[in-house]
């Protein structure tokens, strides 16, 4: 057992750069039988977001690296990799717990994994502060034994066991060239990246499975022992259900899509399979076949269906799955309506809300809802509401009332549905704006049972776990965090430690404006970037007045959307950090309101991106449709944009002129994105809120 480090001070932990990454892959690759199949756009993404951690020597050589994920809060190692000449040294350990330090400053809840149980690195885990929390079989022709490693931080999470709900996991449906490449006995290169889905670090990510047509393309199989063994082999794979009225729906519609006149037996069975894949709901088509993968942006538009070949799911594994847990476009032709519930209702809401899996029981429920329900109704501010589809089929249930300066929301449950996840963050997220128009100085969430769906929800927007409730504190106006004496900033508080002990103020700035929205801050030089806009996408992308006068105004649930997207052709370059936007409408005579700086939100990002792969990443988003992308690039799915990706957008009370903006030093034709300093920004928002 190593019982300190033995690396000197010349090594250094670091995130690689682009110009490092080379290196990385070349360590990666005499390995890559261990560490398995990874592309290089995967390398590429997760360096892109920080999520490459390596040890330079003192001539700044890589001696190794650890690649993971961050989801659901949790930090998920990919790889843990170091150069043949440095192991026993004591990098390895080095890097883990380089590891934990980002999973601190980040903070997340700890860091898992899946570790084959034959390989030697195995018995390094328990060593280095991990325990082993579960074990499970590989998928695939080999179906070794996985032991989930996790080590824990301090960042309380009452539902740590949650990183092993097998449930959860993004649901990815195999065509049947997939299925043969995983399962069948070849181990031709074409097929490398296809086995790649088996590999242990993504197991416990994504849920493989098939659909019924699948037996019937093996059935054509002429060898009577490669048709019997490989429908033995499917019958070991979840069989994904999908709902036949919408297959046969969608079915014309792919066929359409596909531009495919002649039907042979292969053809019809790829439309069959791409059809039931959409009618199951699932998160994402894998294939290899380039017809239908060339269609790929057709079929996500018309059948909200993710179609990627494996090595784009391994590299855009996070992109699948926040498509999979927030897409507004999803609810796309379904009416999603909330209505308050009356005493007689009582009864029904117990029967689908109450909670058998943690043992709650129904007279106990139906009592503490009785009670609560009293509450909310002898209260002016108090609500009790179901959210419903279009069938009256609920969806959520949740109760809200004033205390004091606290929101305080009693009961927040789900069921079981497709919309749930989405559904969730837009109510949670209604909450939080109903918080800032209240002037609550906090959101307290006291349900005693928590489904996933809400548990997740609440984690991603900025809710944290405190004796016994879920607490999220709500900021207002504009603090200078170099005044750490100030007990508004210190109520605000805590702060994760890696950021406040960092020398960064932009990262502290940047996390309590995410965190405590709608509070701003000033002393950190966070700066912003001024993006004119034309009225009809304002009015489409925010709740603001301007909405009020479209033909057909965004839908309720659309206009509480916390995340959207907005695309320019502008050839500026773009922003590669965080800041906040400031938002002109362009004048239009026809629309009131117009010609003016309406309001601002967080930029999280912008990409320069080709317009396909803009339309994959933000479809989700549901605001533009594949033909509005492509108008903005004069009908070249290849041609680049803009896509500036924001979130939390507060619409001005008093929206500023142009002559107003003069006054602030923002001069010129406001012609394309432009930057502004912290302070023009500061001016614009208290103009526009009117804080003095």
């Amino acid at each position: 057992m190593e019982s300190s480090l033995k690396i000197t001070n010349q090594i250094q932990f670091g995130t690689v750069t682009t110009e490092e990454l080379d290196q990385v892959v070349e360590l990666w690759k005499p390995d890559r039988k261990t560490l398995g199949f990874f592309p290089l756009g995967a390398f590429e993404a997760y360096a892109d977001n920080g999520n490459i951690r390596v040890a330079r020597d003192e001539s700044g050589r890589i001696l190794g690296y650890a690649a993971f994920r961050e989801t659901k809060n949790w930090i998920r190692l990919a790889h843990l990799c170091v150069d043949p000449s440095s192991r026993g040294t004591g990098l390895a350990r080095g890097l883990i717990e380089d590891l934990k330090e980002i999973t601190t400053k980040r903070d997340c809840f700890g860091i898992a994994l899946k570790c084959r149980r034959d390989y030697d690195i195995h018995q390094f885990w328990p060593k280095i502060g991990f325990t082993a929390r579960n074990e499970s079989e590989g998928r695939g022709k080999k179906r070794k034994a996985l032991t989930l490693y996790i080590w824990e931080s301090d960042v309380p999470d009452l539902f740590s066991g949650a990183i092993e709900d097998e449930e959860k996991r993004l649901s990815v449906v195999m065509d049947t060239n997939i299925f043969i490449d995983i399962f069948g006995d070849g181990e031709q290169i074409a097929s490398e990246e296809s086995r790649a889905l088996d590999e242990p670090w993504l197991s416990d990510s994504i849920s493989l499975s098939i659909v019924n047509e699948v037996f019937n393309e093996i059935n054509r199989i002429e060898n009577d022992s490669d048709r019997i063994t490989l429908t033995h082999k499917a019958r070991s794979v979840d069989e994904r259900q999908h709902d036949e009225a919408k297959a046969k729906h969608f079915f014309p519609i792919v066929r359409a899509i596909l531009n495919w006149d002649e039907l042979t037996p292969p053809r019809e069975s790829d439309i069959h399979q791409v059809s039931r894949a959409a009618a199951s709901d699932c998160g994402v088509f894998v294939t290899r076949d380039r017809e239908i993968l060339d269609k790929a942006e057709e079929i996500l538009e018309a059948c909200s269906l993710m179609v990627q070949r494996p090595v784009e799911l391994i590299s855009q594994l996070d992109q699948s799955e926040r498509t999979a847990s927030y897409s507004p476009a999803s609810l796309a032709g379904t009416t999603i309506s909330d209505r308050l519930i009356s005493a007689s209702e009582i009864e029904g809401v117990a029967d689908v809300f109450l909670s058998f899996k943690n043992g709650e029981r129904k007279n106990q429920f139906r009592e503490r809802l009785l009670v609560e329900v009293s509450h909310v109704r002898s209260e002016e501010q108090g609500i009790n509401k179901v959210v419903e589809d279009d069938s009256g089929k609920p969806i959520l249930f949740y109760t809200r009332r004033l205390n004091g300066h606290a929101i305080q929301v009693e009961f927040l449950r789900s069921v079981a549905s497709r919309f749930a996840p989405t559904v969730t963050r837009c109510v949670v997220l209604n909450l939080i704006n109903e918080a800032a128009s209240l002037r609550a100085k906090r959101i307290v969430i006291s349900d005693t049972n928590y489904t996933t769906e809400v548990r997740e929800a609440l984690i991603e927007l900025d809710f944290s776990w405190d004796n016994g409730t879920y607490i999220r504190k709500v900021g207002y106006g504009v603090f200078d965090i170099q005044d750490v004496a100030n007990p508004e900033l210190l109520e605000l508080g805590p702060y994760p430690k890696g950021i406040v002990d960092g020398e960064n103020p932009i990262e502290l700035a940047q996390h309590i404006e995410k965190t405590r929205w709608p509070v701003k801050t000033t002393g950190s030089g966070l700066k912003a970037v001024l993006i004119p806009i034309k009225p009809h996408w304002a009015g489409k992308l925010f709740h603001s007045p301007i909405a009020e006068q479209e033909l057909f105004p965004p839908s309720p649930i659309l206009a509480l959307n916390r995340e959207n997207v907005f695309y320019s052709k502008s050839v500026s370059a773009p922003l590669d950090y965080q800041a906040r936007v400031l938002w002109y409408t362009t004048y239009d005579k026809k629309v009131e309101g117009s010609g003016k700086i309406c309001g601002c939100s967080r930029l999280i990002r912008s990409h320069r991106v080709k317009v396909k792969e803009a339309f994959k990443s933000f479809n989700r988003l549901g605001v533009y449709d594949w033909k509005d992308l492509l108008a903005k690039a004069s009908g070249d799915p290849d041609a680049i944009v803009t896509a500036y990706h924001f979130a939390d957008t507060e619409i001005f009370d008093h929206p500023l002129t142009l002559e107003e903006a003069r006054a602030l030093g923002i001069g010129g034709m406001i012609a394309g994105p432009s930057l502004l300093t912290e302070s023009q920004f500061l001016e614009v928002y208290k103009r526009g809120f009117n804080i003095l």
